[in-house]
């Protein structure tokens, strides 16, 4: 890995390159795919797309994995990143931490995953997807 830590960046827009010459095979366009059209769509699927699609896919889960290696394995990455803003479960409480889409719990560990939830700031409303009652931390 380079200095910089590019080489992973550089590595996915390779696969992310492979995914928008599906798009343009299919439609002529590479970002904004008008394969679709109102009645219908705008041409049969190229010969061998799906055939290329599935090669794809079947590679695509190992390439992600040597992307994780070489980033996360990686010893200036460790150097980089490990320990870094780091917060305990107290200091989560005390500073009223939420999370939208996960919860905060993952950055401070499993120690009080019964406090730590997702709330909306200044509500005790449950979220509509968790159905969990949450209430505002006592200091923030």
């Amino acid at each position: 890995m380079d200095v910089g830590a590019s080489t992973p960046s550089l590595w996915a827009f390779e696969e992310r390159e492979k995914l928008l010459e599906f798009y343009e095979r299919v439609s002529g366009a590479r970002m904004h795919a008008s394969f679709i059209r109102p009645g219908g769509v705008a041409q049969d699927l190229p010969l061998g797309l799906c055939r290329d699609i599935d090669s794809f896919t079947q590679q695509f889960a190992s390439r992600i994995d040597e992307l994780e290696e070489m980033s996360t394995g990686n010893r200036i990455w460790k150097q980089r990143l490990v320990d870094i803003g780091t917060v305990t479960a107290q200091q989560a409480k005390d500073w009223g931490f939420s999370g939208a889409g996960h919860p905060p719990e993952e950055g401070v560990g499993p120690t009080d995953r019964e406090w730590i939830r997702l709330w909306p700031r200044g509500t005790s409303e449950p979220h509509e997807f968790t159905g969990v009652e949450h209430s505002p931390p006592k200091s923030a």
